[in-house]
Parts: C-alpha cells; structure tokens; sequence
C-alpha cells in the first residue's frame, strides 16, 4: 500500500506541472484578444435603420444592441461602416473586424465563410415594383391588374439587384422552379438596396428585391412602389463571426437569447424597423447624415488596431 500510495504520488507530481505548462503555453483566444485590447471591431452598413447618424448622434437598430452587447462585455464598440457585404467579409476574415452586425440572411453559400450567431429575426424576400403611372385615380382591381403577383410572371423580366446578396441566389433558384430565365443584374457594389428601391420609384429601373422589412420601411417614402409579392419563403436574419471565433460566437449567443425575450429587444427593433413614420421623418431630415464616412470617430484607434 505504502508503495502504491508513493507511485501515486510520483505521477501526480510529473503530470500536475505538465498541465500547467500546457496551460502557458495554450494560445490565446480570439476572445480572449479582444478583452485584451478592450475593443470589439463591429462592421455594418451605413443606412437609417442599422446604424445613421441623427443630430450628430450614432444611431440604429444594430448600433443599439451592439452598445448593450459591449456593456455585457465590458468593452468598447468601433463601429467600421462598409456599403460593400463583400467587403465585409473580406475585413471579418482578415481580421479586421471582429463582428458582422447588419441584416444578413443566412444562406448555405454564406455558412461557408462565416459562422452566424443564432438569428434574432426572420423575413421574406420580396419583389419591388413601381405601380403604373396615374395609379391614384385608378381602383385596386385596376392596379393589381397592371402589378406581377406571380413569380412566373419574371420570366423575361430584368431584376437589378444588390451585389454580393443573398437575392441573387433566390433569384437563379426562382428561375430554375419557374422553368424560364431571369435576367439576374448585379449592381454596382457602392449601391444599398435603399438606393436601388429609389431607383425603382423614379423609373431608372424597373425591379429589384429586398427584405421584406425594409421594403415596407421604404414603402412610406415612395408611395409609388408596391412590395407585396413574396419570392421567397421565410428566411434567417443574423450576425456574423469568423469560423475560428467560437468562444466569441458562444458568448454571443448566451447574451443574445437572453435579450431577445426583453422588452428592451421588442422596443428597439420597433423604433427602426416598424415604425415607418419615424423612418420617413428621418430620411427627410435636415438632421441626418447621408455620409456616415469610413469609420465612426475611431479612426486613430482602428490604425493603432491594425498595427498590432
């Protein structure tokens, strides 16, 4: 016994040591780096629903829940703003950002180069069209008469379309179930949908798609466009991580599915997704700002980032 009891203890004394050394020289995590440098890189889109600013103020639906996710962290947000989605990516995977928070459908073509938090949302995609010319002297029958309401009815149709989307997909899919082609166009990458749907109510292009959420956000400012006809099926909206950030994903996700049941969650995806009158007095406004520029008031911090 006395005997067993030392070999016991010899082993522990060589295996105790090994483990910490193994422990010393384990490397860090990605989020573990960026509780050290106290600083997660937040990449979105510049628009007047994710992050805008109003009356010199940082706003938005992300930009919100980004802040309430840093102050669980304990962390500062810098908010890095990209029209381009593909350019987005590009920074997530180079490391130039730690986060994706914007409004990205959740695809198997994405799944491959990023890796999504749970979503917090679901929407449809939908087809954008103007309404004929003189449409309020004309009844709804009449109206409807000169809209497409079935998918069948694209077949010939030139679709422009946000570059680098999720609609472009849909779209080929579309063409393939309808047994016709869609002249799919892919516009240029400094285009937003807001822009592309502006484009639609002043008759430079005919159609174009979008998420049914924001579609019916840009319905209160053009009238003239109708957003009713679905292409798609109900659809996951997310953030994004690189695939090798798995603590930071993890993390997120606890936080997440513990906001999303708030009263706080319900209120703020209203105020900028629902609430169609604010979203119009907004855009309208003298007060915001249509060039959110490059980087957020954080350019020295990012370039000192970038560095290291």
């Amino acid at each position: 016994m006395k005997k067993f009891l030392c070999g016991l203890a010899l082993l522990l004394s060589l295996y105790l040591p090994a483990c910490g050394d193994k422990t010393e020289d384990s490397p860090k995590s990605e989020l573990d780096n960026i509780f050290e440098k106290d600083t997660l890189l937040v990449l979105t889109g510049y628009n007047a629903y994710s992050y805008f600013i109003y009356k010199g103020q940082p706003m938005g639906f992300e930009h919100d829940l980004v802040k309430k996710l840093a102050e669980y962290l304990r962390i500062t947000p810098v908010f890095i703003l990209e029209k381009s989605i593909t350019d987005m990516f590009s920074l997530l995977n180079n490391k130039q950002g730690d986060l994706i928070a914007f409004n990205l459908t959740i695809t198997k073509e994405r799944i491959e180069k990023i890796a999504f938090v749970n979503y917090y949302n679901t929407t449809k995609q939908v087809l954008v069209q103007r309404k004929p010319d003189k449409w309020q002297r004309m009844m709804t029958h009449q109206i409807e008469k000169e809209l497409i309401r079935d998918p069948a009815e694209l077949i010939g149709k030139t679709i422009v379309v946000r570059n680098a989307s999720s609609y472009i997909p849909r779209l080929k899919n579309l063409s393939n179930e309808i047994g016709g082609d869609i002249n799919i166009v892919e516009a240029d990458p400094e285009l937003t949908i807001e822009n592309l749907i502006g484009q639609v109510a002043n008759g430079e292009i005919d159609y174009t798609i979008s998420d049914e959420n924001i579609a019916l956000l840009n319905e209160a400012s053009h009238n003239n466009i109708d957003v009713k006809t679905d292409i798609s099926l109900s659809q996951r909206i997310a953030w994004g991580v690189r695939q090798s950030s798995t603590e930071l994903r993890d993390t997120i996700n606890y936080w997440l599915d513990s906001i999303k049941t708030t009263q706080y969650f319900a209120v703020t995806y209203n105020r900028y997704y629902k609430n169609r009158y604010a979203y119009k007095r907004r855009i309208k406004s003298e007060y915001l700002s249509h060039e959110g520029g490059k980087i957020s008031g954080y350019d020295e911090l990012i370039k000192e980032s970038a560095i290291k």
